[in-house]
């Protein structure tokens, strides 16, 4: 069953600001452009995707997870080690005292190969992010891995687009 656009450039398809985000190609959730790319290269925009017999949405797009100053990666923080740890993300100024977090993938440094013994058949693959502790002393204090995922866009929503 082919899946239906829920929201494309951060808004419903059919509202007045996605005409204007359409033109833009911005990705709302993360400064500069949308990546989500159709298998021939066109921007497809998808943020959210829904099956249309009962319209709930799911995220297709990564990159959706990240508004709110990366909030996913803030709740990880809490969940790992406690409430009100900032999250020092791109250039913001690293607290003064008391511990923080450094978060290393998209956009914030990149993302970190796992060393792997090359055998046939094997591949090299990465986290998406670590997220990185560090203590009053400005010393490693733990680290925990993140993996964001979304749902495969394997199927047919190239319709919903041109509609």
């Amino acid at each position: 069953m082919p899946l239906e656009y829920y929201e494309a450039f951060g808004y419903k398809p059919e509202s007045g600001p996605a005409k204007e985000a359409f033109r833009s190609k911005k990705c709302p959730f993360v400064e500069g452009p949308c990546s989500k790319k159709f298998s021939n290269g066109l921007l497809s925009g998808s943020c959210t995707l829904a099956n249309p017999t009962n319209n709930t949405p799911v995220p297709c797009c990564p990159k959706r997870l990240y508004g709110n100053d990366f909030k996913v990666l803030s709740d990880v923080v809490e969940q790992s080690w406690s409430e009100g740890i900032p999250l020092v993300l791109g250039d913001a100024e690293i607290p003064a005292t008391g511990k923080f977090v450094i978060p290393f993938g998209q956009r914030q440094g990149h993302e970190i190969r796992i060393p792997h013994k090359a055998m046939e058949g094997s591949t090299k693959f990465s986290i998406d992010w670590i997220l990185a502790l560090v203590d009053n002393e400005r010393n490693l204090e733990g680290f925990v891995a993140v993996e964001v995922q979304t749902i495969d866009t394997t199927g047919n929503y190239r319709n919903s687009f041109e509609t």
